[in-house]
């Protein structure tokens, strides 16, 4: 009795594991993309909404404050020759 009882429990998982892949995982996977493209959608919108503000002709520089300064404070350069 108990091996048919562990057998049908088996079954029954496995039924219902194959039911959830066919059936409810793509409805989830389906609302996930969607809320992703919407987000994204919305991203794309403000920026371009903040470039049509701008004026024509008006330069604006930015800075990104995580960048790494590229300057090296180990001395001055000094220039040589190569000698054969």
């Amino acid at each position: 009795m108990g091996l048919v009882r562990l057998l049908l429990i088996f079954f029954l998982i496995v039924v219902f594991m194959r039911v959830l892949r066919r059936f409810v995982l793509p409805f989830f996977f389906k609302k996930a993309g969607e809320k992703i493209f919407k987000d994204m959608e919305g991203r794309m919108r403000n920026q371009t909404q903040e470039k049509d503000a701008r004026s024509e002709g008006e330069v604006r520089v930015e800075k990104n404050s995580d960048a790494k300064s590229t300057r090296v404070e180990d001395g001055e350069y000094v220039s040589y020759e190569e000698v054969k």
